[in-house]
């Protein structure tokens, strides 16, 4: 009887390690679903990443942009080729003409007039 309670005693132990192995086990299946998980959207990531490359984006931006800024030069240097110097002179020296003939009319408007007094009769 003694041994048959050791028996089934040492049986109990085994079993309770037996059920805390499973535990284990239960606990480790649990976390490698979660890192399969946790892959999948890493890997869902990594290819929206690579469909939305940022360099090339970036890089397609810079080309518009240089498009855009030679397009400008552009029509500025052919502008300025389409003006003819002697008029833009022409115009030049009317405004300063202009602005001649400005500054000597506020000069004459700043400078005091001092009417003359006749002079007292000296006795």
């Amino acid at each position: 009887m003694q041994q048959a309670a050791a028996f089934v005693g040492s049986s109990k132990d085994k079993l309770n390690r037996e059920r805390i192995k499973l535990e284990q086990y239960k606990s480790d299946m649990q976390n490698i679903k979660d890192l399969a998980e946790v892959n999948a959207a890493l890997e869902s990531i990594a290819k929206v990443n690579n469909d939305f490359d940022i360099g090339s984006a970036r890089s397609s931006f810079d080309a518009a942009k240089n498009a855009v800024e030679g397009r400008h030069r552009t029509s500025t240097a052919l502008a300025e080729l389409s003006e003819n110097p002697q008029e833009k002179l022409a115009a030049d020296l009317d405004q300063l003409t202009l602005d001649d003939q400005v500054s000597l009319r506020l000069q004459a408007l700043e400078t005091p007039f001092a009417p003359k007094l006749p002079e007292a009769p000296q006795p």
